[in-house]
């Protein structure tokens, strides 16, 4: 169906999301320009004769618009099927369209089902005989053909202080076009500048409350919390300076933009980075070797602050660490720690252990067999091919990431549920499943992926000292658990052990993060 799109320039960056649903499968036109000048008003007249369908999106300014009421005037007289939309939802429904039933996208793109089953109904019952012509009617509040420039001037100005700032570019745009000179045609181009950009901010501020809205629900309802601060970090990255509600005070710190991230150009799928906000863990002593670490003696917790930071969804693959070998990464000495260059150089590696074994070498499962200096080595390579600051997650960014603010003992939930993450604890796992297979069943809070059972990952942080320096043989931390594992114990998001960095075992993988302190 041809569809014409009536709306208020306000509304414009929701209609294109509308019009992005619609031209799919219809013929859409909307007016993608603030005013052509004389000849816009006749290139209005010929749409709303060419379309079928007419859309009203309705806001406070659409509904009370002189340009919107004449369209749908002519849309209406000329017998055009007529498809109202509510866009805001503290618009006030004109009588002449309180009849008919309306799609609401006042609150997310969720009913543009309604919209699209309306226009189909309408399509199927349609008239064969073509709709009689739009009739002509006058264009609605133009500057007269022989208004002179200087008395364009207090009408714009006029506009512009009722903030009616559509119809003051209209005028200006009109008077423009009749090429005036002199210190008259300044005023009118600064005018006209200082009115687009008005327009430009009042549509900004439309799209950003209309995103910002069901944001502020989450963040400030408890249970929600972590999922809300997760999308207002990512809000932000978009609409940084509008926080009305001051959601960054509950969140704190926003996590940094990955937006201009190359990291999910260069690796194969699956790969995504997760923003994880601002927070707190309490990190235990659980490990039953009487040992005393950072975090205490056994038995003992400690509480930390997490900056903001972003976190790979899933573990590092067999495919994504392929280019790291493909790339030479096992003969540059460049990325590899002092320790970790010389056990590569001495046992002679070149690969994973157990890289040539297909029961472990799937493309989407996590890679295996990497001691936790090549996981670091890695992670200097893909550092200097993409330019992003790739790190090993320290422990503490990794509990984070699988625990949220509300202490839960698996990243799921409370309670123990086998279904939900590769383990042997009700049935025996034979060997590591695919990164993606337990994805939407076991996430964390934040949605990250896999981070209980399939493999232990390699984090950054050294077990006893707590030191984040890379240099060293001292053992290394490894969260998550293990596919082979029968104990819940070990699947418990705070639950820490550590190896030495030589150790290469198909028990050990890792995923990456990006930090910038």
């Amino acid at each position: 169906m041809k569809l014409f799109i009536s709306y208020a320039r306000v509304d414009k960056p929701l209609c294109k999301q509308i019009v992005s649903q619609l031209d799919a499968v219809h013929d859409v036109w909307y007016d993608r320009r603030l005013h052509a000048g004389m000849d816009w008003w006749a290139e209005i007249q010929a749409k709303l004769d060419w379309c079928e369908g007419f859309v009203y999106l309705m806001s406070p300014e659409s509904v009370a618009s002189e340009y919107c009421q004449k369209e749908f005037a002519i849309a209406t007289e000329a017998g055009k099927h007529i498809f109202p939309v509510l866009i805001q939802a503290r618009t006030k429904i004109p009588d002449s369209l309180s009849h008919i039933h309306y799609a609401d996208l006042s609150q997310g793109m969720e009913d543009i089902i309604t919209l699209l089953n309306a226009i189909t109904i309408a399509e199927r019952r349609q008239r064969k005989p073509a709709p009689k012509p739009a009739p002509k009617v006058q264009q609605p509040n133009m500057p007269p053909k022989d208004m002179r420039p200087r008395e364009a001037i207090p009408q714009a100005a006029d506009a512009m202080d009722a903030e009616n700032f559509d119809s003051a570019v209209f005028i200006l745009k009109g008077v423009i076009e009749k090429k005036p000179t002199g210190r008259i045609k300044r005023m009118l181009l600064s005018m006209l500048e200082e009115a687009e950009n008005a327009l430009e901010k009042q549509a900004y501020l439309r799209e950003a409350e209309r995103e910002y809205r069901p944001i502020a629900e989450l963040v400030k309802r408890q249970r929600t919390r972590n999922l809300g601060c997760a999308e207002f970090a990512d809000f932000q990255t978009q609409f940084p300076e509008y926080d009305p509600d001051d959601l960054q005070a509950i969140c704190g710190k926003p996590a940094v933009t990955v937006t201009t991230s190359k990291v999910p150009d260069i690796l194969p799928a699956p790969f995504a980075w997760v923003n994880i906000p601002a927070g707190q863990v309490t990190l235990e002593n659980t490990w039953d070797d009487m040992r005393t670490t950072y975090v205490g003696a056994i038995g003992e917790s400690k509480l930390f602050t997490v900056e903001a930071f972003t976190i790979a969804k899933y573990p590092i693959t067999s495919a994504q660490y392929r280019l790291f070998i493909d790339a030479g990464g096992y003969q540059n000495r460049a990325y590899w720690t002092a320790d970790g260059w010389q056990h590569c150089q001495k046992d002679n590696w070149t690969e994973p252990r157990y890289w040539q074994d297909a029961k472990w070498n799937g493309d989407q499962q996590p890679v295996v067999g990497v001691s936790w200096y090549e996981a670091y080595a890695y992670t200097q390579w893909l550092r200097e091919v993409s330019g992003d600051p790739v790190v090993l997650p320290i422990e503490q960014q990794w509990q984070r990431a699988a625990q949220g603010d509300d202490g839960r003992t698996y990243p799921w939930g409370n309670e123990w549920d086998a279904s939900r993450c590769n383990n042997s604890v009700d049935s025996e796992s034979r060997k590591t499943s695919l990164v993606t297979q337990y994805e939407g069943m076991g996430d964390s809070p934040f949605g990250v992926v896999d981070m209980a059972g399939n493999v232990w990952e390699w984090c950054l942080t050294a077990y006893e000292s707590g030191s984040h320096e890379p240099d060293g043989n001292d053992k290394r931390v490894l969260r998550g658990g293990l596919w082979s594992y029968e104990n819940t114990g070990y699947f418990r998001c705070t639950f820490r052990t550590g190896h030495f960095p030589s150790l290469k075992s198909n028990a050990y993988g890792f995923r990456v993060a990006r930090s910038y302190t």
